[in-house]
């Protein structure tokens, strides 16, 4: 859809002509449609009309290219059926009984359908002509006026939408443009020959290594394969939920059984059961449909077993999620409680500034729930303090996987640098699961997290180390191993420095934030230990068979649920 705003003329195949034609009936079906009265305007503002009827008059264009083409095939068909049955009566009545006057009449019926043939198709050349003359002026006028780009999918898509499809569009262009001119078998095989350099230089790290008494083993915090069950559950209470517990048709039809079993509880309680959760829960809100873009699926749940309030970020399960995932670029970021300043990753960072006015309420009701439940039981609380154990106090988990990941960690960044703003002037503490987590936070502001955040990679899995940066260095890498003086190369930290110094300066590296634990997935199965990683162990995104696939939430929830966990999560306070 993007190609058919683009602002540079090009040919357009058929397909694109007809789709062309599609949006131009999109067009009149959005400003037709009559619930727009009375939202008009504020749907329309900031549209500059000499741009959308620029693009409207393009699209003019290319549904009159298709009209006339599809008139011009059905004229020659017409004409050339016509001529065939007249030129075969003639010929079989001569082969049987010679030229006769029929026969003789026929052959001159034929030659001025021939002749009508020809003055119709050269009548649609004229018109077409002068039509294209007609739109191509107003185009070109209009473009003179100052017409910007992308009016058109502002105003079907909603304003917000239209202008990331247009950023995102551009970004694409732009980190394509220098592979263009290299064939795709060099490409390849320049991919394939870093992927093997890159596996080369992982062995060398201890961290990665399959075996290295030298490195230090670690044990997940407390409460990890809970949270990462909740993470899924916010996928929704159809399957999707259930795929946290494998990609299958057995686990789909034990995650709808559940599900179902469930239902009375509604769409939140089904969510949990499709995850394979049974604790004391009570859902207080689930959304699981983007409300608008930068609004990603969550849920805010009641754990009474935990005595906690879980919120629980979707990952990405929708194009509006995408194009969450996709406006990349990096945004200045500053932690006034840390006195830091950065970077932090702009569609997360958008998202998780949205979310947080709206989760507060509920998390806030939550607490209250907590507190109020405690109350009702003093004999819980009379046995705690026969053993020596105090009241747990209410605490806040967030959690999600993937996108959502990234969206929960800036938000309990937020909510720590500026509260829930709910009125209440109390702290409560806080801790943050993110599971694959992507990279959305420079250096520094990544590693200030490490008191409260834990995030988990798995294997090769390429989500924790894709960022702009780390796609420009994978694109530059495989430049140079295509050029010719590079092709015997093999040295593969020298090639990643080459790759890092092209890197452009208007694009920023961003990490997992808090600490980093890896999860190794090896031949026999996940190891039953995770491994702390530094900043600098994922800087580079590593080419494998199982980068895409080690991502799936099964693979995690395999890895976790086979370390044991012993640590004591920490967290830090936030004011309610």
């Amino acid at each position: 859809a993007l190609e058919l705003f683009s602002p540079a003329p090009q040919s357009h195949s058929p397909l694109s002509s007809c789709l062309n034609l599609r949006f131009s009936w999109i067009l009149f079906a959005v400003m037709s449609d009559p619930s727009r009265e009375g939202a008009e305007q504020s749907a329309t503002n900031g549209i500059n009309w000499f741009g959308l009827g620029a693009e409207s008059v393009g699209v003019g264009e290319q549904a009159v290219n298709v009209g006339f083409g599809i008139a011009s095939q059905a004229t020659t068909f017409g004409f050339d059926v016509a001529s065939f049955f007249i030129r075969g009566t003639a010929d079989a009545m001569e082969g049987t009984a010679g030229p006769n006057p029929v026969s003789s009449i026929l052959h001159v019926t034929e030659s001025i359908v021939g002749a009508a043939q020809d003055i119709t198709l050269a009548s649609q050349s004229f018109s077409l002509a002068v039509t294209q003359a007609a739109l191509s002026g107003a185009h070109h006028s209009l473009a003179l006026a100052g017409s910007p780009n992308g009016e058109l999918l502002k105003l079907i898509f909603g304003m917000e939408m239209g202008l990331a499809l247009l950023r995102v569009d551009q970004l694409v262009r732009n980190y394509m443009e220098p592979l263009a001119a290299i064939p795709i078998v060099t490409l390849h095989r320049a991919t394939v020959k870093w992927s093997g350099m890159q596996h080369e230089w992982q062995r060398r790290l201890p961290q990665f290594a399959a075996e290295d008494p030298t490195i230090t083993r670690k044990l997940l915090p407390i409460g990890s394969e809970k949270a990462l069950r909740y993470a899924a559950a916010s996928l929704g209470s159809s399957w999707k939920a259930g795929l946290v517990n494998g990609v299958s048709y057995t686990s789909a039809v034990d995650a709808h059984r559940r599900a179902r079993e469930a239902a009375e509880g509604g769409e939140g309680a089904m969510a949990l059961a499709a995850a394979g959760l049974d604790s004391d829960a009570e859902v207080l809100l689930f959304e699981n449909r983007n409300a608008s873009l930068f609004s990603p699926g969550h849920m805010v749940l009641v754990d009474y077993d935990e005595n906690a309030v879980y919120v629980c970020i979707r990952g990405t399960a929708s194009t509006s999620d995408v194009l969450v995932d996709l406006v990349c670029h990096a945004v200045p970021y500053r932690m006034e409680s840390q006195d830091l300043e950065g970077f932090a990753h702009e569609g997360m960072l958008t998202a998780a500034q949205r979310l947080g006015p709206n989760l507060a309420p509920a998390v806030k009701d939550g607490i209250e729930r907590l507190r109020a439940r405690q109350a009702e039981t003093p004999q819980a609380s009379s046995i705690n303090k026969m053993a020596g154990v105090g009241q747990r106090p209410a605490k806040i988990i967030v959690c999600g996987h993937s996108l959502g990941a990234g969206v929960a960690s800036l938000l309990a960044s937020e909510w720590r640098e500026h509260g829930l703003g709910t009125g209440m002037d109390e702290a409560v503490p806080i801790t943050c699961f993110a599971f694959a987590c992507p990279q959305v936070l420079s250096r520094d502001l990544a590693q200030s997290m490490d008191d409260f955040c834990y995030s988990v990679v798995l294997g090769d899995d390429a989500v924790p180390r894709l960022s702009l940066a780390t796609a420009c260095d994978l694109r530059e890498s495989v430049i140079l191993l295509s050029s010719d003086d590079q092709q015997q190369a093999t040295d593969h930290d020298l090639v990643a420095a080459q790759a890092r110094s092209l890197l452009p300066d208007n694009i920023q590296r961003l990490y997992p934030p808090g600490q980093l634990y890896y999860l190794r997935a090896t031949v026999e199965g996940p190891d039953n230990h995770a491994y702390l990683l530094e900043s600098s162990d994922i800087e580079e995104l590593i080419i494998s068979s199982d980068m895409l696939a080690s991502h799936m939430p099964h693979r995690y929830l395999a890895a976790v649920s086979n370390v044991e966990e012993a640590d004591t999560a920490g967290e830090c306070s936030v004011h309610l």
